[in-house]
């Protein structure tokens, strides 16, 4: 927040137009002389408008460019609801009328103005002034990005920024966005992969997902599809905290994804209705609907997303097992499988302005999935008495969620530096799944081998995520800043497996759990200079519970961490910066995993939990050095005990693999990242990461050592194409070479998509093509113990899609107060959000 007085030119000979503080935004006075002569320009200029009873100004940017749809009220100190408020114009000029408005000599009055990018202003007005009418000089504004705290990137089509401790993405100034979703968006963020449900950061896995800055208690597959449903005009930042500070909960190891949802900043009703056909080997539809409300002291945003998905993938299997004294046992099998989902997903935001001080934010979620999956597949087996086998497994899933949070912040005092933030919070999703399985047994000449197994497997899952949470942070005038809280969260799970079977005893799983995190955070941070430190510590008591009666496990235990977190920031020179952090993190086990049941997929694959599973902790250390706001260049490394990740076993002597997750001793990951954003000219300009990563995963397993190392990179690179002031064409996509995740090894897949965009007054037609050569493709193999499995898995990428787009507003927007109303159009609504 910026208050204005000092370097303003007065109106009269006595008194300046503005008491405050200075502001370095009126840089352009440089001595008293001049101050004089300005002086008596303006006041000869003020007499012959003195009757225009209003208040005009233009507001610019640093760079002297017009700032559109920027927030200009007239206020008072008695009076905290604006009198009137006007927008600025495409020229920045704006104008408060002044009709009917009584102006007392006892009262303040003042302008706030609020545009987005760029600080928050009050400029105090003078009594006399006012009366007469006034016409401001030129109000130059200060770009949020030039806090020292943060390095951004702030030309018009960049995205990426950097701060201290996170990265910022901006998904919705993508030129490559029209054919892409939220979660494809990840890959824009420096050391991302994303993969469906596989997401890793820097080579590491274990990410946690926050949405507006609350943890969910969606599942990994239920999170994930959530977000292939947004777009990513939808997103109004995306933040990558790959050492998050200690205001963040310490859970999850690679880093922390935090989506904020767009919320309206249009005066009056605005929105944007949006349909998408695809079409790939089969034909889906998504479609999806923002609508925004905002006057004085309120604002709503709502989004429905429906989406209709049908999709295939087929893949093959080849496993070997080694046996002492004997043949290899093999097993070859192909399945092809159709996807046919439904999603349907709604979220509100409602925000109230109470007074000048506090606000309350409530936000609203809900998301219903419903998918069918039936899957065909045959094994050939060269042992046993049967030589192949038919699978048909037909599975229906469905998850429900919805989450309601309530934040009120205050500002403690009148120059909003102390600040007090408490927050309640619920999540509760319900997660049914069936499947009915049936396998059929044949010998090499066709003949059955044994009796038909059909299997029907129920499994209903039930979560509860309860929060509640209290912030409290100081801000100084010499860029020091404290910041304390508490939090605390219960998580309750319980799930209910039913497994029938004409050939294989019935078996029923109730496993129920819970844990309690109690947690509080110190954190600090000051300036000296170009120099820049940020401490933080945050302890968390951890108490969990469960238990699965059928199977006598019984789970109790407690303990409690210390989680420090440190970084350093430099501005070296003008253009280059530099910065360095430690964290420490945990990942405790999901409670799916803990639950010993085993769940059946076919005759040869199944997978258990693991009730012994301990947490894992993970150090990391990382420095960065950017260059001209624009490259980036990133290098760490990260230490873990206790890893988590998948492990596999036999099944006794028979040809089944079960899956399930086990700890490793230790972990080491050596990363290094090189990201940028090019302009090469006006009509073309790139954004793209190079990333290197070097994995190490080394533990026992049963009598097995397992040493895991390998190197891995991977490239992405977006291009965009401006060919005239309507239509764009954009170009990117992306390619992985060799990588690991724990026992699992993946061989090189990439991607390239080609969008065009076409606007037509409020309309925008885009039409492309995804995975253009049919590359992504999937093969992972691995190797432990006496068995070898790799995995050819091909996916139904390749499409081609078109997109319709309308922008809307109520074109002529009314902003009442009492009985006074001011009219005001406008033309673009984007043009007015983004400077």
């Amino acid at each position: 927040m910026r208050n204005i007085s000092e370097h303003i030119p007065t109106c009269s000979n006595t008194a300046p137009i503005y008491n405050g503080r200075s502001c370095s935004s009126f840089s352009f006075i440089r001595n008293g002389a001049f101050y004089s002569f300005l002086t008596v320009i303006l006041l000869a200029f003020y007499a012959n408008a003195g009757m225009a009873q209003s208040v005009k100004g233009r507001l610019t940017s640093p760079a002297n460019l017009a700032v559109v749809g920027a927030e200009v009220q007239l206020t008072s100190t008695k009076h905290p609801a604006a009198y009137r408020m006007a927008l600025s114009e495409d020229n920045g000029n704006f104008e408060i009328n002044l009709k009917d408005i009584n102006i007392q000599d006892s009262l303040q009055y003042q302008l706030w103005i609020h545009a987005i990018g760029f600080e928050e202003m009050i400029i105090d007005l003078k009594t006399t002034s006012l009366k007469e009418g006034l016409t401001l000089p030129t109000i130059n504004l200060v770009s949020r990005s030039q806090n020292l705290s943060e390095v951004s990137v702030v030309a018009k089509k960049k995205m990426l920024s950097r701060q201290i401790d996170r990265w910022v993405l901006e998904p919705y100034k993508n030129p490559n966005a029209a054919g892409m979703n939220a979660f494809e968006s990840f890959r824009l963020l420096p050391g991302v992969n994303a993969l469906d449900e596989k997401i890793s950061v820097n080579g590491k896995s274990g990410v946690k997902y926050l949405i507006n800055g609350r943890t969910t208690i969606m599942s990994g597959a239920n999170i994930v599809d959530f977000l292939k449903g947004l777009k990513p005009d939808q997103i109004e930042k995306i933040e990558l905290l790959t050492s998050p500070p200690a205001k963040y909960s310490a859970e999850g190891t690679a880093a922390i994804i935090n989506i904020e949802l767009k919320k309206n900043v249009l005066n009056g009703f605005s929105g944007k209705l949006s349909t998408q056909y695809e079409q790939g080997k089969y034909a889906s539809n998504r479609n999806s609907a923002t609508l925004g409300y905002k006057t004085l002291g309120f604002e709503a945003t709502s989004y429905l997303n429906g989406n209709l998905t049908n999709s295939l993938s087929d893949g093959l299997e080849n496993r070997t097992y080694t046996n002492i004294g004997a043949a290899d046992t093999k097993l070859n099998a192909d399945y092809f499988e159709r996807h046919k989902g439904s999603t349907l997903s709604y979220f509100q935001s409602l925000a109230f302005n109470l007074n000048k001080s506090s606000n309350l934010n409530i936000d609203y979620l809900l998301s219903y999935d419903r998918d069918i999956e039936p899957v065909s597949s045959r094994a050939d087996l060269n042992s046993g008495d049967a030589a192949y086998t038919l699978t048909q497994n037909d599975t229906k899933t469905k998850s429900f969620t919805y989450g309601l949070t309530g934040t009120y912040s205050a500002d403690l005092d009148t120059l909003k530096k102390n600040k007090l933030e408490v927050s309640a919070s619920l999540f509760s999703n319900r997660n049914p799944r069936q499947s009915v399985v049936n396998n059929q047994f044949f010998r090499q000449d066709g003949s059955s081998a044994q009796t038909a197994e059909l299997n029907d497997i129920t499994n209903n899952f039930n979560g509860n995520l309860y929060g509640l949470s209290a912030d409290y942070s100081n801000k100084s005038k010499k860029g020091e800043s404290l910041e304390l809280g508490l939090k605390y969260s219960r998580l309750e799970n319980r799930s209910n497996f039913g497994f029938l079977s004409n050939n294989i005893p019935n078996q029923i799983n109730e496993f129920r759990y819970g844990e309690d995190n109690f947690a509080a955070y110190l954190s600090f941070t000051f300036k000296l200079k170009k120099l820049e430190l940020k401490f933080g510590l945050r302890g968390e008591y951890t108490r969990y519970n469960g238990a699965d009666p059928n199977e006598g496990v019984t789970l109790d235990s407690t303990y409690f961490k210390l989680f420090p977190t440190a970084y350093i920031a430099y501005q070296i020179s003008e253009n280059i910066g530099f910065s360095a952090n430690y964290s420490k993190r945990i990942l405790r086990p999901d409670f799916r995993d803990l639950n010993p049941f085993r769940y059946y997929f076919d005759p040869y694959s199944y997978t258990e939990g693991n009730p012994f599973l301990r947490p894992y902790f993970i150090d990391n250390i990382e420095t960065e050095l950017s260059f001209w706001d624009s490259f980036y260049l990133t290098m760490g490394y990260s230490f873990g005990s206790n890893v988590i990740t998948d492990l596999t076993r036999r099944n006794g002597s028979d040809l089944a693999v079960i899956v399930f997750k086990g700890n490793l001793a230790r972990e080491r990951n050596l990363y290094a990242n090189l990201s940028g954003q090019s302009d090469f000219f006006k009509w073309w300009n790139m954004s793209w990461s190079i990333n290197f990563n070097r994995n190490i995963f080394q533990g026992d397993y049963a009598q097995y050592r397992i040493d895991n190392k390998i190197s891995s990179w991977s490239l992405n690179m977006y291009h965009n194409f401006t060919l005239s002031k309507s239509l764009s064409f954009s170009l990117g996509g992306w390619i992985n070479g060799p990588s690991s995740t724990g026992i699992d090894r993946y061989r090189t897949m990439g991607r390239l998509n080609a969008s065009f965009q076409k606007k037509y007054k409020a309309f925008a037609f885009q039409f492309g093509v995804n995975d253009i050569f049919n590359t992504q493709r999937e093969r992972v193999s691995t190797s432990l113990s006496n068995q070898y499995i790799f995995l050819d898995q091909r996916h139904d990428y390749r499409r081609g899609w078109i997109r319709v787009v309308w922008s809307f507003d109520n074109n002529k927007k009314w902003i009442s107060n009492n009985k006074n109303r001011t009219k005001k159009n406008f033309d673009d609504d984007e043009s007015r959000i983004r400077n």
